[in-house]
């Protein structure tokens, strides 16, 4: 996490209504990699075949084994602020998001090499949050170019040098009153990638920082795409469909949709799972009880497994990652070897999953 977003999300809260908090079956992964000490907080990304991969704002690990507590760093160099990693269709290229006026970089586990600068796809994309719709195409959610307000835009991963193309603004054009700003949401897309899930967030600056209004949306991936193909730009108000009420999730925005179809939802004061069919508050994840503590979240679709990652309230830089208790075990090393080996089976199973037409996130 940036330290923009720290400050963004840390600022402020907002009353939310839960049916639980899950906090005893969950209990810290004491082995799962932590941030350099140069950057803010870590991504963490699941493979198809189970693994976990995690940027730490220099270093790319990968878990050695699935459920195990060991990770081997697999890359260095990738220096930044990680805000997001985004998996492709096809399994092993992911997109790294580098944070507040960093670039935006690629990084292939089929053949993970070190930095270089071939590695940036664009130093001029701002970025908060992307997911792929497909192998090329990348929908983030960003703050315009002019500070005016927030939008999802697409960019085509393949073109050089690559644009970004608004595809519809968060809220709509002219819906911010006086006084009023846009933050910036995470974004989510299903499994077989037909759905994404988005956030806007309202807030005001005076008296003191405060959301005044949080909505979050489903939309179809066939509708993003018809629009970025014909230039258009879609309405908030009327293209998506409104899941919940305003204000009822936290704020961060959907992080995750869970092989069941239910949605993650993080942010001050823990992880929502939510019914996107009802809007109902499945249940609320917050290991650390804090009411104030800030959460992402990851999911790994092999293993059904939910991570709860709190960031440390002492320094807002330390990710301290949660898991249900027993979901990680102490199991032998493979050494480099057996981790290149495992490595190779993920990409297996990522591209015969792409080409039967079905994919995990």
């Amino acid at each position: 996490m940036t330290r923009t977003r720290r400050f963004v999300v840390i600022s402020c809260a907002v009353v939310v209504v839960v049916s639980g908090l899950a906090q005893a079956d969950f209990q810290r992964v004491q082995a799962f990699p932590g941030a350099d000490p140069a950057a803010y907080g870590i991504a963490v990304q699941a493979l198809p075949c189970g693994l976990f991969l995690v940027w730490d704002g220099n270093n790319i690990h990968c878990q050695t084994l699935v459920g195990g507590e060991d990770f081997g760093a697999i890359a260095s160099g990738y220096e930044g602020d990680p805000a997001f990693m985004a998996l492709s269709p096809d399994g092993h290229t992911v997109l790294l998001g580098g944070g507040y006026m960093r670039p935006l970089m690629l990084f292939d586990v089929n053949n993970s090499a070190d930095y270089s600068p071939d590695a940036i796809l664009s130093n001029s994309i701002s970025h908060y949050w992307g997911v792929f719709l497909t192998e090329d195409l990348v929908l983030i959610d960003k703050g315009t170019d002019d500070y005016t307000t927030d939008e999802l835009v697409i960019v085509d991963i393949t073109e050089e040098p690559p644009v970004a193309q608004t595809v519809m603004y968060k809220p709509a054009a002219g819906d911010l009153a006086a006084g009023e700003y846009a933050a910036s949401c995470a974004l989510a897309v299903d499994p077989a990638r037909t759905t994404v899930y988005c956030m806007s967030s309202i807030y005001v600056l005076d008296p003191y920082f405060q959301i005044v209004s949080n909505q979050m949306k489903s939309i179809s991936v066939g509708a993003l795409i018809a629009a970025y193909e014909s230039k258009a730009v879609l309405d908030w108000n009327t293209a998506p469909t409104s899941i919940g009420a305003d204000g009822q999730y936290f704020t961060l925005g959907p992080l995750a949709v869970t092989s069941n179809g239910d949605i993650l939802c993080s942010g001050t004061g823990g992880v929502n799972r939510i019914d996107p069919a009802s809007g109902v508050i499945l249940d609320t994840y917050n290991p650390t009880g804090g009411a104030w503590d800030y959460y992402s979240a990851a999911y790994n679709p092999v293993t059904d497994m939910v991570l709860a990652i709190a960031s440390d309230p002492g320094d807002y830089q330390t990710d301290n990652v949660y898991a249900e208790q027993g979901a990680f075990a102490a199991l032998p090393a493979l050494g480099w070897g057996g981790l290149a080996v495992l490595i190779g089976l993920c990409v297996a199973v990522g591209l015969r999953r792409t080409a039967h037409g079905w994919n995990d996130s």
